[in-house]
C-alpha cells in the first residue's frame, strides 16, 4: 500500500512540474484565442472567426459581439523595413493583433507590466509585457481603468526570427501601417503614434496615404481626419508631422513614419 501511495505521489510531482514547464513556456508568447503572432497564420485566423468585416492585401479586421480585432499579415520574404516584412516568416503569417473592446473592460494589473505615462493625457497609461508580446493602453476613470485597446506582438523569444540589423538600417522602418479600419481602431493607432512624437521632441513625422482604388476626394477626407485628430485631439504641433501625401497603390493603405529632424 505504502508502495502505491509512493508510486502516485511521484506522478503527481511529475504531472505538477509538466505543468509549470507548461505555463512558463506559454509566458513566453501571449495568444489571442491561440492565434499566436509570428506562429498563427492567415487561414487559422479565418478558420477561428469566418469571413473578415474588411479585408485588405495584408490585413483582415473582424467586428465581433464585444470587440473590433485588426490583424496584420507578413508579407514573405525577402527581408524589409517595415511591419509586413521585418520578420523571417512565411506568407500571410499574423505579425500583430489590435483588440478594441467595444463593451466596458477594466484593466487588471500584475507584476510584469511595465507602465508608461501618455504625456499628452494624463488619464492614459499604457501597460506592456515585452517578453509576452503584450501592450494595454488604458484610462484611468474613478471606478478603475478601462482598457482603450491591446495590442499583441512578437514575444521576446521570437526575436530569432526579424530581419538582420544592417539590413534594417538600410531606409526608415514604418512605425505603423493599416488599412480600411473602424474609427476607434484607427484612434488607437494614431495615439500611440502620437505619444512617440510627443515623448521623443527630436522625432518627427510623416504621413503617407496611398488610395489604391479609391478616389481622390475620399482620400482627401480620410487625411483631413487623420490631420485634425493629430493636431487638435493629441494636440500635436503641425511642424512636427511633415507634409501628407497620397499616391496611387494597390491597395488602400495608411504609412505612419517616425523621422530624425534632420531627415524631415
Amino acid at each position: 500500500m505504502f508502495q502505491m501511495l509512493n508510486v502516485k505521489l511521484k506522478v503527481s510531482l511529475i504531472v505538477g512540474i509538466l505543468v509549470l514547464l507548461l505555463a512558463a513556456g506559454s509566458s513566453m508568447a501571449k495568444p489571442w484565442h491561440g492565434i499566436v503572432p509570428l506562429h498563427s497564420s492567415r487561414s487559422d485566423v479565418y478558420e477561428l472567426l469566418g469571413k473578415p468585416t474588411r479585408v485588405g492585401k495584408y490585413t483582415a479586421s473582424f467586428e465581433l459581439p464585444n470587440e473590433v480585432v485588426e490583424f496584420i499579415f507578413a508579407k514573405g520574404g525577402p527581408c524589409g523595413t517595415t511591419l509586413i516584412d521585418s520578420w523571417r516568416v512565411a506568407r500571410d503569417t499574423v505579425v500583430s493583433i489590435r483588440v478594441v473592446p467595444r463593451k466596458e473592460l477594466t484593466f487588471e494589473n500584475r507584476r510584469s507590466f511595465v507602465k508608461s505615462q501618455d504625456p499628452s493625457q494624463i488619464t492614459v497609461v499604457h501597460y506592456s509585457d515585452l517578453d509576452e508580446g503584450v501592450r494595454y493602453t488604458v484610462e484611468n476613470q474613478t471606478k478603475g481603468e478601462r482598457v482603450i485597446s491591446i495590442d499583441y506582438f512578437a514575444a521576446s523569444a521570437d526575436h530569432v526570427l526579424s530581419c538582420s540589423a544592417p539590413h534594417q538600417a538600410k531606409s526608415t522602418p514604418i512605425f505603423e501601417q493599416y488599412g480600411l479600419i473602424s474609427p476607434a481602431q484607427e484612434n488607437a493607432i494614431l495615439d500611440n503614434y502620437a505619444i512617440q512624437l510627443l515623448n521623443d521632441p527630436d522625432l518627427t513625422g510623416k504621413v503617407i496615404l496611398r488610395r489604391g482604388q479609391y478616389s481622390e476626394k475620399f482620400a482627401t477626407r480620410k487625411l483631413l481626419r487623420i490631420k485634425n485628430y493629430l493636431f487638435k485631439h493629441r494636440r500635436i504641433p503641425a511642424n512636427r508631422v511633415s507634409a501628407f501625401e497620397f499616391t496611387r497603390g494597390r491597395d488602400f493603405t495608411v504609412e505612419l513614419y517616425l523621422l530624425p529632424k534632420a531627415k524631415m
